[in-house]
């Protein structure tokens, strides 16, 4: 099983959050976790809210749509 961080959201929306570099990625950027053969992404970090909810919510989305397992505290999908 291989595992990641996912270090941004994998979004449509803006990045809002007042910090220095908020970080996202576009949706299809998820082609390159399928590509890598990466089974499970890690949500806990500094940058998963850097799109607010919004971005976080289509992250699962687009997680979901591509069968990549994810997980935050204290959820495992």
């Amino acid at each position: 099983m291989t595992i990641v961080n996912l270090e941004g959201p994998l979004t449509d929306a803006k990045a809002t959050a007042v910090k220095k570099f908020p970080i996202r990625g576009e949706k299809e950027y998820v082609k390159i976790l399928k590509y890598g053969n990466v089974d499970m992404v890690a949500l806990d970090n500094n940058h998963t809210f850097d799109c607010e909810t919004i971005g976080f919510n289509e992250t699962i989305e687009v997680l979901e749509q591509n069968n990549i397992k994810y997980s935050y505290a204290p959820y495992i999908a």
